[in-house]
C-alpha cells in the first residue's frame, strides 16, 4: 500500500482552513511584544521604594 505525502495545499485545505472558520485557530500572527515587569524604570540615585530602602 503506498502512503500518500501530504503536501503543504493538502495539509492547509484538509487541516488549517476548516480550523480557521470554526474558530479553533485565528487567522492573524501574532507578534511578540517586548513587556518588562518593571515597565523599563530604571533606579536613580536618591530613589528610595515604599519602605524607605534606597534602590540599586
Amino acid at each position: 500500500m503506498d502512503k500518500k505525502k501530504l503536501t503543504e495545499a493538502d495539509i492547509r485545505t484538509k487541516f488549517i482552513t476548516p480550523a480557521i472558520e470554526n474558530g479553533f485557530l485565528a487567522p492573524f500572527k501574532v507578534v511578540p511584544k517586548g513587556i518588562t515587569i518593571d515597565g523599563g524604570l530604571r533606579a536613580t540615585k536618591g530613589l528610595v521604594d515604599k519602605y524607605s530602602h534606597e534602590m540599586e
